[in-house]
C-alpha cells in the first residue's frame, strides 16, 4: 500500500521568516487532513534564541509535527516545492500527498492558496490557525493576558528589526535596506503622523540599544515590556508573545520586508504598512539630513559598526539622487578611518571614489581591504570589478584582467564584476588565455542579445573552480530544472549544428551532474565528446563531471587532449593538476601549475591543493609563501585559512597566525570554522585543555564533524581522556576508525 506523503517545513532563518512557512503548512493541513513535519534548525548556541521552541509549543504538538534532521533529509530527496504545483486545483494537490508525494514549502510570503481556493476564506483560516496551535502553559497563560490587556484598545504598533542585522556576523557584513530602516524614520513617523491618531503606541523590536534610543527621543512610545511583564519569560517565548501582541494592533508600521511584522499582520488580519512609505517624500528630506549629520557628528550614539553600516546602506543613495557623491566618499572613507569594517562599506566607498574620479583612492582602498578578512564574496567581487574598472581607465589592462579573474573567483553575480568585464571585452581584451573560457557560440544561442558573460551560465561552467559552487542557488527549488527547460526551448529554435549540439548537450550534462543524476550526465557528456570531440568547452566539460565523479583516471587522457588542442588556455593546465594531484602524481601537478601560471597568478582554485601538494612533498616554506601572496587577494577564507595554519606549525611559526584567528574566533562565533584551527595551534603550543574546549566547539557547531572529530580525538587521547576520544572514535567512518585502530 502506497504510504501517504506530506507537506514538508523547514526554513533556516530568525523566528518570524520560518514561522511563516510552518502556518501556511499548518493552514493547509488543518484544512484538507493532509500531514505536516517540520524540521526546525537549531543554530550554534549563542547565535540565536531558535532553540528554545521546545518553551513555546507544547510536547504534544512537537511530537505531532517536529522531525529530525536524517528524517527531514530522507523526505526532502523525494520533495518538490509546493510552489511548483500550487495553481493546480486543492483537490488534485491532496490526492498528490495521499499517493505519497513530498511537497516542500520554503516560501516567506502569507496566506498562501492554493488553485481554486477563495483569498478571504484562506486568510480567515490563516488567521486562525495560532488557535490549532497548543502551546506550553506558561505562554498560554500570557496569551490570555494579552487578549484582556488590549481588548477594546485602540493600538499602533511600530516594530524594529535592528538585531540580527547590525549584530550577527554573517547577517551584518550585507546591506539589509528591505529589513532595516534607520530609527530616524519612526521618530520621524510618531512625531509627525503616530501622535495625531487617538491610539496608544507601542514599540517593539529585537534590539533593546535601538528600543532605548527611541524611547530616549520619544518618550511616549510604550514599550510592550511596560504592558506584560516579560521577565520570567525565555527569549523566544519573548519573541512569540511579542509576535502575538503585535497582532493584536490595529496597525502595524515595520521594515518592508520583515517575516515577523507581515506575519504578525497576517495571523491577526490587520493592516501592515512599510514605515518608509507611509510618509511622504518631503518628509525623506528631514529625516537624511538628520542622518547624515547624526553619523557625521555623533557616530559614537550608534550602538555598532554595524547599525553604522545599515545606515549608510540607506542614506547613500538617497545622496547619490541629490548628486552629493562627494557626501558619499567622505563619509564613507572617513568610517573606514574609524575602524569599521564591514564588507559592503569598502564596495560603496571604491564606487563613491570611482564615480568622483579618484582612480588611484580605488586601487588604495582595494589594497586596504586585503588586510581585511571581509565576509561576503559580492562586496569583495564588486571592490575587485571596480578596480579593474579603475584599471582599465588608467590604461593598464593587464592588471585589470588579473582583477577581473580575482572579481570572478568570489561570484560572478557581482555587477561591478559585470560592468568590468563588459569594458574589457569591448576592447577585445577577454580571451580564453586572459579570462575563464567562455563558450560564446552556445550562450548566445541560450541568451541572444545580451552580454557573453550570464553569471547562471558562468556559475555552471566554472563553480569547481570558483571560492564557492553555488549548489544552493543553482539547483534549489527546481532552478536548475527550470533552466534547463527554458535553454530546451531556446536551443530548440536555434539553427543547429552538430558543434552547438555537441556544446549544448556538454552544458546540460554538467547541470545534470550538479543536480546528482551521474549516468544521466555521462551518458550526454559522452555523446557530445563523440558528435564533437576536439571542441575544447566539450572537452572540459567532461572532464569536470569525471573529476565530480572522483574519476580521476579515466579523466587524465581527455585532460592531456584538451591541454594538446589549447596548450595557451592557462586554466586548463589547472584542470590538468587538478587530476595528477587526485592521482598523487604531485610532480606532475606542479608542472602543470607552473603552466597555468604563466600570465601570473589568476587562478586562486589551483591555490589550495597546490599548497598542500608543497606539504605532502615536505616542502613547507614553498605552501607558506605561496598562501601569504594569495591570501590577502581572497580575502582570509577559511578552507584556505586552515592550510596556513597547518603550514605555520610545519614551521613552528603558528604564532604568526594566533592573533587574527582569535580575532575572528571573536567575531564569528560558529559562523566560520575557526575554533577548529585555534584548537590546532593550542595543541600544537602545548595547551591541551585550551585546545579540547575550542574543539568541542567545533564537533557540537562545525560544519565538517569528522575533521573535527578527528582534531578532539587526538586531543583526548594525548590528555589520556580515552573514554571520551573511544566514544568519538566511535562516531567516525569505518576507514577513519582503522587510522586509529592502527596506531
Amino acid at each position: 500500500m502506497q504510504s501517504k506523503g506530506c507537506l514538508l517545513v523547514s526554513r533556516n532563518d530568525l523566528f518570524g521568516a520560518r514561522m511563516l512557512p510552518f502556518v501556511n503548512a499548518l493552514r493547509i493541513g488543518y484544512d484538507y487532513d493532509i500531514p505536516v513535519k517540520i524540521y526546525w534548525p537549531v543554530p550554534p548556541e549563542g547565535t540565536t534564541n531558535i532553540g528554545e521552541h521546545a518553551e513555546v509549543f507544547d510536547s504534544d504538538f512537537l511530537k505531532r509535527h517536529f522531525i529530525s534532521q536524517d528524517e527531514y533529509r530522507q523526505l526532502s530527496q523525494q520533495a518538490v516545492a509546493l510552489a511548483q504545483v500550487r495553481n493546480a486545483p486543492a483537490a488534485e494537490i491532496v490526492e498528490m500527498v495521499n499517493q505519497g508525494r513530498i511537497l516542500a514549502l520554503h516560501s516567506s510570503q502569507v496566506a498562501m492558496t492554493l488553485g481554486g481556493e477563495k483569498g478571504q476564506v484562506v486568510k480567515k483560516s490563516y488567521r486562525a490557525t495560532l488557535d490549532r496551535i497548543t502551546f506550553t502553559p506558561l505562554v498560554t497563560q500570557n496569551i490570555a493576558k494579552i487578549n484582556a490587556i488590549t481588548k477594546g484598545q485602540k493600538m499602533l504598533a511600530y516594530h524594529v528589526r535592528h538585531g540580527d542585522v547590525t549584530t550577527s556576523y554573517r547577517a551584518k557584513n550585507k546591506p539589509w535596506v528591505n529589513k532595516f530602516t534607520p530609527s530616524e524614520f519612526y521618530v520621524h513617523h510618531y512625531e509627525n503622523y503616530g501622535q495625531r491618531q487617538d491610539a496608544k503606541a507601542l514599540l517593539f523590536g529585537d534590539f533593546k540599544p535601538s528600543l532605548d534610543w527611541l524611547c530616549a527621543q520619544c518618550p511616549d512610545l510604550i514599550r510592550i515590556s511596560d504592558v506584560i511583564d516579560l521577565k520570567e519569560l525565555g527569549s523566544l517565548q519573548r519573541d512569540f508573545l511579542e509576535l502575538y501582541a503585535m497582532s493584536r494592533a490595529d496597525t502595524i508600521l515595520g521594515p518592508r520586508s520583515s517575516g515577523f511584522s507581515q506575519l504578525a499582520a497576517s495571523l491577526g488580519g490587520v493592516d501592515f504598512r512599510d514605515i518608509a512609505k507611509d510618509m511622504k517624500r518631503k518628509d525623506y528630506e528631514v529625516i537624511y539630513v538628520k542622518l547624515y549629520d547624526r553619523l557625521t557628528n555623533d557616530p559614537e550614539s550608534f550602538s555598532s559598526f554595524g547599525e553604522t553600516a545599515q545606515c549608510l546602506a540607506h542614506l547613500v543613495p538617497y545622496l547619490y539622487g541629490k548628486g552629493e557623491i562627494a557626501k558619499v566618499a567622505e563619509l564613507l572613507e572617513r568610517e573606514i578611518e574609524r575602524g569599521n569594517e564591514i564588507s559592503y562599506l569598502f564596495s560603496l566607498c571604491a564606487d563613491a571614489c570611482f564615480k568622483t574620479g579618484k582612480l588611484n583612492e580605488v586601487l588604495s582602498l582595494r589594497h586596504r581591504s586585503l588586510s581585511v578578512p571581509m565576509f561576503d564574496p559580492t562586496s569583495i567581487a564588486d571592490v575587485d570589478g571596480l578596480a579593474a574598472q579603475a584599471a582599465v581607465q588608467m590604461g593598464d589592462i593587464n592588471e585589470a584582467l588579473r582583477l577581473l579573474n580575482f572579481a570572478a573567483f568570489q561570484t560572478p553575480y557581482s555587477p561591478q564584476l559585470q560592468v568590468a568585464f563588459a569594458q574589457l571585452d569591448a576592447k577585445g581584451a577577454i580571451t580564453d588565455t586572459s579570462f575563464y573560457p567562455i563558450d560564446r557560440a552556445l550562450m548566445n544561442v541560450l541568451q541572444p542579445g545580451v552580454s557573453a558573460f550570464q553569471p547562471v551560465f558562468f556559475a555552471w561552467e566554472w563553480r569547481h573552480s570558483l571560492i564557492s559552487n553555488f549548489q544552493r542557488p543553482l539547483t534549489h527549488a527546481g532552478a536548475a530544472d527550470r533552466l534547463l527547460t527554458t535553454t530546451q526551448k531556446k536551443f530548440s529554435k536555434a539553427p543547429r549544428s552538430s558543434a552547438l549540439t555537441a556544446s549544448y548537450l556538454s552544458f546540460k550534462s554538467v547541470v545534470r551532474m550538479g543536480q546528482g543524476f551521474q549516468d544521466d550526465a555521462f551518458e550526454l557528456s559522452m555523446e557530445a565528446v563523440e558528435m564533437a570531440p576536439r571542441n575544447h568547452h566539450v572537452l572540459r566539460r567532461h572532464i569536470q563531471n569525471l573529476i565530480q565523479a572522483r574519476n580521476p583516471q579515466a579523466a587524465l587522457p581527455f585532460c592531456q587532449e584538451l591541454c594538446a588542442i589549447a596548450p595557451e588556455v592557462p586554466i586548463y593546465q589547472t584542470l590538468l593538476a587538478t587530476v595528477h594531484l587526485n592521482l598523487k602524481q604531485r610532480e606532475k601537478a606542479m608542472e602543470a601549475i607552473a603552466q597555468s601560471q604563466i600570465y601570473g597568478l589568476r587562478f586562486p582554485a589551483i591555490t589550495l591543493r597546490q599548497a598542500n601538494a608543497f606539504l605532502l612533498m615536505k616542502q613547507p616554506e614553498k605552501a607558506e609563501a605561496l598562501l601569504e601572496t594569495v591570501l590577502p587577494e581572497i580575502r582570509w577564507p577559511d578552507q584556505y585559512l586552515d592550510v596556513l595554519t597547518t603550514t605555520k606549525i610545519e614551521l613552528n611559526r603558528q604564532d604568526d597566525i594566533m592573533p587574527m584567528l582569535l580575532k575572528l574566533q571573536k567575531e564569528a562565533g560558529a559562523t566560520r570554522n575557526i575554533s577548529h584551527l585555534v584548537a590546532k595551534v593550542r595543541r600544537a603550543n602545548g595547551d591541551l585543555a585550551g585546545a579540547a574546549r575550542d574543539a568541542e566547539f567545533a564537533v557540537n557547531y562545525g560544519q565538517n564533524l569528522n575533521q573535527y572529530k578527528v582534531l578532539l580525538v587526538r586531543i583526548y587521547q594525548e590528555m589520556n581522556r580515552n573514554e571520551e576520544a573511544n566514544a568519538l572514535i566511535a562516531q567516525l567512518p569505518p576507514m577513519t576508525q582503522k587510522r586509529f585502530l592502527r596506531r
